[in-house]
């Protein structure tokens, strides 16, 4: 386990107390003594976080993009622009983040609930904007800011559920918090 993670590995214990619940019908010790072990380790955490003892943890900070208007639909090329800049706000307080999830952001600063075939080429299109202009750099399927390290974990906000995110979308393996592609 690494010095540095993430405490979307909770959801991975909940997980695990599915599987538990779902194997206690044939009684599998080697399942609960996984589950004991896992909630074990995140609770130590847990109850040192609240005791204000890990410096090295922050609370996630979201920013909140304008909402986007117009005759012209998200794909359009002729908001390309408009969507590098958000993207470049948005790494400016989010950043790492997974391209995926900055996609989703931008679709949403234009209302949509989802993004299709066309939004992914067109925000994958505003991403290659930024990395090509120097604003972003992308290491592997993350953006980040140029030159940004990780010196801090970021924790959800425990009452804002729109800071949760899916253990796919954060930067587990530490070659991709110094190595760039």
């Amino acid at each position: 386990m690494y010095a540095i993670w993430s405490f979307a590995y909770v959801g991975l214990c909940r997980l695990l107390q599915l599987v538990a619940l779902l194997c206690r019908s044939k009684r599998s010790k080697e399942v609960e003594i996984l589950l004991l072990r896992h909630e074990r380790i995140v609770e130590d955490v847990r109850n040192a976080l609240e005791a204000g003892r890990l410096p090295w943890v922050v609370a996630y900070k979201r920013l909140e993009l304008p909402k986007q208007s117009g005759h012209y639909e998200f794909h359009e090329s002729i908001n390309r622009d408009k969507q590098r800049d958000l993207l470049i706000q948005l790494l400016k307080v989010e950043a790492p983040i997974h391209v995926d999830y900055a996609i989703s952001r931008l679709a949403q600063a234009w209302g949509l609930r989802r993004a299709g075939q066309r939004v992914q080429l067109a925000g994958r299109t505003a991403v290659k904007m930024a990395v090509g202009g120097g604003a972003a750099e992308q290491r592997g399927d993350f953006l980040w800011r140029p030159g940004q390290e990780l010196e801090v974990v970021r924790e959800p906000d425990w009452d804002d559920g729109r800071t949760f995110r899916d253990i796919s979308f954060i930067p587990l393996r530490r070659s991709t918090w110094h190595s760039r592609s």
